[in-house]
C-alpha cells in the first residue's frame, strides 16, 4: 500500500507542475553570429547581486567586464524570467557570464545563448561565441 501511494504522489507531483527548462519551447537554436544579431545588448558581466524578484521576473546587478554590442556601461541590471518558470535562467553570485540580453530592460533567459564562463571556456560553443565577436569591438 505504502508503494501505491508513493507510485500516485510521484504521478501527481509530475502532473500537477513540475517544471524545468527541458519544458520550455525554445525556438532551434542561434548561432553566435545569429544571436549576437537578435540581441540589443551582448555583455561579459559577474554577477555582484540578485534584486528584486517578482513572479515574473528576477534581476540581478552585475559589473560589466566587456561590452560587444550594446552601450557602454561599467554595470547593469539584468532580468531573467522568474524563478519556477519553464523558461527560467538562474545567474550564480560570484560567477562569470557571457549575457545575450533583449530589450531596454536586458532580459535574458534560457533559450538565449547566456551561459556561466566557467562552465564553458574551452568548449566549443564558448569557442564560437568569441570567433562571432572577432568583428565587433568590445568595449
Amino acid at each position: 500500500m505504502k508503494i501505491l501511494s508513493l507510485t500516485v504522489g510521484v504521478l501527481l507531483l509530475g502532473i500537477v507542475g513540475w517544471t524545468n527548462a527541458a519544458d520550455c519551447n525554445c525556438p532551434a537554436r542561434l548561432s553566435p553570429a545569429d544571436e549576437l544579431a537578435a540581441s540589443s545588448t551582448v555583455m561579459e558581466a559577474y554577477v555582484v547581486a540578485v534584486g528584486s524578484t517578482t513572479g515574473e521576473s528576477t534581476a540581478y546587478s552585475v559589473a560589466v567586464n566587456k561590452v560587444w554590442k550594446g552601450s557602454p556601461m561599467a554595470t547593469a541590471t539584468i532580468h531573467t524570467l522568474g524563478a519556477g518558470t519553464s523558461c527560467s535562467v538562474t545567474l550564480e553570485i560570484g560567477k562569470n557570464y557571457l549575457i545575450y540580453a533583449k530589450g531596454e530592460n536586458l532580459e535574458t533567459g534560457f533559450c538565449s545563448r547566456t551561459f556561466d564562463e566557467a562552465t564553458h571556456v574551452g568548449r566549443l560553443d564558448y569557442q564560437e561565441d568569441l570567433s562571432a565577436f572577432k568583428n565587433s569591438t568590445a568595449q
